[in-house]
């Protein structure tokens, strides 16, 4: 998607976007509905028996349960960077849709990569090793915050898709390992739930963090505004204004300094 945006454009990778889901729909299509077979019971359970069924066990895996809301949290932070704060930062520091792209495209190879070395590795402890990648992701994070050039972004994305990637079939395989198949469905309905349950708070705080400084920029043009109403000779008090606060200015920053080289010279005096 970002070479497809950077060469013809956002309008040409939204639709190979959505030729992807109509080709996995077709694909998914051509499946079919296993039927059960003749030995295997069929349970007429309701679904709030499920549900409380499924929330018993889930709470009582105490591994299950430190990991999705640890997941919350870092779903919540990490929907917000990339939903809104990335994008913004990208179009205030760089070239916006392009760099951004960019930005996605390391982020995707490194997905890729993740899942290649995730089938090549097997760790004994596959949710520490899993966990002990995540960081990466903030690191990434970090990097945009204090605007590192591009050249040095695209590998923290690329690590950042590594780590998350990595952790995802880490996740699952351990899922599919230690979770009877008879209660997979539901405890992986609270995990999905648990983990994205905060997802949409976190843009929503996203959206307030981006808009703090246009409140504070319309919030001093509007006094400007009023104070402006009040000034009865603005060709002679606006300039006379502007040089007296420099002149204000310049004679505070000269007594500081000032004061800070008595102090110091006092302090060099004693020394010796």
């Amino acid at each position: 998607a970002g070479i497809i945006v950077n060469t013809s454009g956002a309008g040409w990778a939204i639709l190979a976007n959505a030729s992807s889901f109509l080709i996995a729909g077709f694909l998914v299509w051509q499946l079919g509905t296993p039927r059960p077979g003749p030995s295997e019971r069929v349970e007429n359970e309701s679904v709030l028996h499920q549900m409380k069924e499924g929330w018993r066990e889930f709470k009582s895996r105490e591994w299950l349960v430190v990991i999705v809301a640890a997941f919350a949290l870092s779903n919540m932070c990490f929907e917000g960077y990339l939903g809104v704060l990335a994008p913004l930062r990208m179009k205030e520091a760089f070239n916006g849709a392009s760099s951004m792209s960019w930005l996605l495209t390391a982020f995707s190879v490194g997905s890729v990569a993740g899942v290649l070395l995730s089938v090549r590795v097997n760790p004994r402890r596959p949710l520490v090793a899993a966990m002990a990648l995540f960081p990466l992701l903030g690191v990434l994070m970090l990097g945009t915050g204090v605007a590192l050039p591009l050249v040095f972004l695209m590998p923290l994305a690329f690590l950042g898709g590594i780590a998350l990637d990595m952790f995802w079939v880490l996740w699952i395989t351990t899922m599919q390992r230690e979770i009877p198949d008879d209660l997979r469905g539901r405890i992986g309905a609270y995990d999905a739930f648990g983990s994205t349950v905060f997802a949409p708070l976190g843009l929503f705080i996203a959206v307030c963090v981006a808009q703090v400084g246009s409140l504070f920029s319309a919030d001093a043009w509007n006094n400007l505004t009023f104070t402006a109403g009040e000034v009865k000779n603005p060709k002679r008090d606006i300039p006379l204004s502007l040089d007296t606060c420099a002149m204000a200015r310049a004679s505070s920053c000269d007594a500081a300094n000032g004061f800070s080289d008595r102090k110091s010279t006092r302090l060099n005096s004693s020394h010796r």
